[in-house]
């Protein structure tokens, strides 16, 4: 079995690491959802 750490990709250095995938979307997505937006 793979150990994965998910890293918040955000650009401001967040220290944010999960074992966890839908930890990580649950992350960016209330601490960092002003940051992706998309350019349809």
């Amino acid at each position: 079995m793979y150990d994965r750490i998910y890293e918040c990709p955000s650009p401001d250095d967040c220290p944010f690491k999960s074992d966890s995938a839908a930890d990580l979307v649950a992350h960016v997505n209330s601490g960092h959802a002003d940051e992706y937006q998309r350019e349809d």
